[in-house]
């Protein structure tokens, strides 16, 4: 049975006139919609609620030319006294509505007429339903008339009959609205289908939503096909090429156009408006669904429609009244007009690379390359191509059209180009977790473009080899590579390469421990934004900005910055970026003890298919951060951890995995006094630069039992934690990394472990609260809190069953004092449930607090 969904107003009225005709008041309602809005859907589930109440008869219009007379009439007859039956069997006219009518208001039970598909009735039926409707008031009936209000124009029948009854007070009408993208989203249930794009193509009619899901595919369903081409077949010939035409022009057809490609025959068009499967929306005519257009074009033979495309680009091209390359390419491919798609695929691609719609630009550049013959044309396509690839996140395939583009360049000698192509490729090697590869064609682009001089390529592959060797943790001779790619941009008047190469220079910096890295930073985000076509920069500077703000725990600014590289990724197609962005905003809940979010968030990410192995390690890191942390540890992914930290093999992945991997020690009890890994990955992250991370690290390891030397210059969040951990423990409390600070005060005295134990109780914390009551144990503490109680545990901020209480008259605006009155409490102790709701939600204000409710 199909889900009735959107419905429950008009199945509420419809109830309503079903009560009022019991006490003799009756009604007749006409329900419109288009075809397959779910009109008689909603009149079988209504009859079938009040089957036991009524008389249920049902009647219906055929689609046949000429309508059967009183067609419906007849369907019901076994439901009708002698009478009417009488005068049906001798086909008269005269005193059947009499007969009908009487025998309603005479019923002993009360009595529903359906009449379905009344745009196809005879004149007959219509005549009845004017009938009726004007006298129904008075019988214990209600009559519903359903009819596509898309198939009734002006000069419809069925339009003067409801032009007679708009002033009955008996008569009304119902129209069925489209469904809403929520409903399309129930309907497809657990389904993988994208629900957007399938609301978007059937425009929430139920029924084409119905047959697609059903279908499972994005392909026009047979059944809907079958249902459009049932209509399209009741068109007169002419009125069929118009439609033929319409659907080749696509999902809007210029009037001129249209007009031309049938011989300025305005009969034909207007047949296929009045017969709903056109519309005009001036200038163009449009189709209700796209589906109706793609089951229209499903009947059109191939050599046909590769005509009528002709006819139409040609058209087109005349009057130069089309700018949408998009379109124009497409009908040059449909007509199979080489010349012409080269023509416009290309600048229909560069035009939607530069609005952002980079999933549209590899499209049209892999239509282009399929009618190219040039291989400097070709070369040029793949090179576009592979790079709007990247962007989208498809790195298999930015890979190898790279190396296709690549090889076509070493094979016309295009030296500049070239090195251009190398340089990209080393950045898709490198997102591809192939850093190796990535150096090779970085190094090499250098070599090829050196020897020709100062030029753009030039200047953007020195930023390149510069981000690469701050992605390794190489951040002094990034620096250096950084600065002489900006020196060249400035000369040469290039801000994309200085905004590039600041980001590089702002990042190792800030791993450096260096105060101007994150302010340069946060200036290459501006200088990205403020250019144009500069989407990747963008993404980057969001990307590493971000990181560097939860490695310092500047959470704060770290969901600001995340939530704008978000919406960024999302408006301009940069799918490659969203993960790993996505990723750092789990880590940062990791920070923030907002568990359950990051978790699912990270759980997110590794069900990603075709994912980069660096998505997939920056999505297990908050993962098994969340497992070792709540107690439920996953062997197999701190596994999976570790051999993609190695893999990648950069001081930026093997430091995060060292200090879980040291962590998980320390929650487990062991002290680790030696660990060859853990002492290879500190000893390369201290030689590498990277201060903050090298510092959290030996934090960490000290945890373990490992015993290290401490770095030089220690910087970040955990500066003092080897040193001063009570004073740590107060910034980490302080930025929101709660967790980490209770870790730090499990180095101080009887105070320090009850308050660590507090902390880590409240966050659900197990190894790290049984081992802060160890502590207190052995230290003779006589009061150990055994942790959160069952009703504390069950909310997500750690809130007892008393503060949720209090939470909500706090949501009523009441004073402490009132709230105490209320719970017959002393105000001192709602003071104190008070503060501890703002500790727990993280809060500063009550009104803060009540938003959270």
């Amino acid at each position: 049975m199909v889900r009735l969904l959107e419905r429950d107003d008009q199945l509420a009225r419809l109830r309503y006139l079903f009560e009022q005709a019991t006490l003799g008041f009756g009604h007749l309602v006409f329900i419109g919609g288009e075809a397959g809005a779910g009109k008689s859907l909603l009149v079988q589930t209504f009859t079938e609620s009040i089957a036991a109440q009524a008389q249920v008869l049902v009647g219906w219009c055929d689609p046949v030319s000429p309508p059967r007379p009183a067609g419906p009439l007849v369907d019901m007859a076994r439901g009708f006294g002698d009478p009417v039956s009488s005068v049906l069997r001798h086909e008269s006219r005269p005193g059947l509505f009499d007969a009908v009518y009487a025998d309603l208001a005479a019923a002993q039970r009360r009595t529903v007429l359906v009449f379905e598909d009344v745009h196809w009735a005879d004149e007959t039926t219509l005549d009845l339903l004017r009938f009726l409707g004007r006298r129904l008031g008075t019988a214990p009936a209600l009559v519903l008339a359903t009819y596509r209000d898309d198939e009734t124009g002006p000069d419809h029948p069925l339009r003067s009959r409801l032009g007679d009854l708009a002033t009955q007070s008996t008569v009304s009408r119902m129209a069925l609205a489209p469904l809403s993208l929520d409903a399309v989203t129930t309907l497809a249930g657990e389904s993988s289908v994208d629900v957007s794009r399938i609301w978007a193509r059937t425009g929430g009619n139920a029924f084409f939503v119905t047959e697609v899901l059903q279908a499972g595919s994005d392909d026009v369903p047979a059944t809907v096909a079958d249902a459009v081409l049932a209509r399209v077949g009741r068109l007169s010939s002419t009125a069929r090429h118009a439609l033929t035409a319409a659907a080749v022009l696509g999902p809007r057809a210029e009037r001129f156009v249209l007009l031309e490609l049938v011989d300025g025959d305005n009969e034909a068009v207007d047949e296929c408006v009045h017969a709903g499967l056109l519309q005009l929306s001036s200038p163009v005519f449009t189709f209700r669904h796209e589906l109706v257009r793609q089951a229209v074009l499903s009947g059109i033979g191939d050599g046909q429609r590769r005509r009528l495309n002709a006819q139409v680009l040609d058209a087109l091209r005349a009057r130069r009244a089309d700018q949408d390359l998009a379109r124009l390419a497409e009908l040059a491919e449909n007509a199979d007009d080489g010349a012409a798609v080269v023509e416009f695929a290309p600048a229909a691609g560069l035009r939607a690379a530069r609005l952002g719609s980079h999933r549209e630009a590899a499209t049209q550049y892999a239509r282009a390359l399929r009618f190219a013959l040039g291989e400097d044309e070709r070369a040029d396509l793949l090179q576009r191509l592979a790079i709007e690839h990247y962007l989208t996140g498809d790195l298999i395939s930015a890979v190898e059209s790279g190396e296709q583009a690549l090889s076509l360049r070493r094979v016309l000698g295009q030296q500049q180009q070239t090195g251009e192509a190398l340089r990209w490729l080393s950045r898709f090697y490198w997102y591809s977790g192939n850093r190796a590869t990535g150096e090779r064609c970085a190094a090499e682009s250098l070599d090829v473009l050196t020897p020709l001089g100062p030029s753009a390529e030039l200047a953007m592959a020195m930023s390149s080899q510069s981000q690469l060797l701050m992605l390794g943790g190489e951040h002094e001779a990034a620096i250096r590579w950084g600065t002489r790619a900006i020196a060249l941009a400035t000369d040469l008047d290039l801000p994309d390469v200085v905004a590039h190469a600041m980001n590089n220079v702002g990042t190792s910096e800030s791993a450096l421990g260096i105060p101007e890295g994150l302010r340069r930073l946060r200036r290459s985000v501006e200088l990205s934004l403020e250019l144009s076509n500069a989407g990747d920069h963008v993404a980057r500077a969001y990307t590493n900005l971000s990181h560097h703000l939860v490695g310092l725990r500047l959470l704060e600014d770290a969901a600001i910055v995340l939530d704008e590289g978000l919406a960024y990724c999302a408006s301009y197609d940069l799918d490659v970026q969203i993960p790993y962005l996505r990723a750092t905003r789990a880590l940062m809940n990791v920070h923030r003890g907002r568990w359950t979010e990051a978790m699912t968030e990270a759980t997110e990410i590794l069900a990603l298919r075709g994912s980069s192995p660096i998505h997939r390690f920056a999505g297990l890191l908050p993962a098994v951060m969340v497992s070792i942390r709540t107690g439920a540890p996953n062997p197999e992914m701190t596994r999976e951890l570790g051999q993609l930290a190695h893999d990648l093999d950069e001081v930026q992945r093997l430091a995060p995995y060292a200090c879980v991997l040291a962590e998980s020690y320390w929650l487990a009890g062991q002290q680790v006094t030696v660990d060859p890994e853990l002492s290879a990955i500190y000893a390369r992250t201290t030689s590498s630069g990277e201060r903050t991370a090298a510092t959290e690290l030996a934090w960490w390891l000290s945890r373990a039992g490992l015993a290290v030397d401490p770095p030089t210059i220690r910087h970040g969040a955990f500066r003092n934690a080897l040193t001063d951990p009570r004073s740590a423990a107060a910034h980490l409390e302080l930025v929101g990394s709660r967790y980490d600070a209770a870790a730090c005060l499990m180095e101080g005295n009887e105070e320090d472990l009850d308050r660590a134990l507090e902390i880590f109780n409240r966050l659900g914390a197990k190894p790290a609260a049984a081992a802060a009551q160890a502590m207190l144990r052995k230290l003779g503490a006589s009061k150990i809190p055994r942790g959160p109680r069952p009703t504390t545990r069950r909310d997500p901020h750690g809130l007892t069953t008393r503060q949720l209480e209090v939470l909500d008259l706090m949501a009523e605006h009441l004073t402490n004092a009132e709230i105490a009155q209320r719970l017959f409490l002393s105000e001192r102790t709602v003071d104190h449930h008070v503060s501890a709701i703002l500790s727990k939600l993280q809060v500063r204000t009550r009104e803060d607090a009540i938003r959270h409710s």
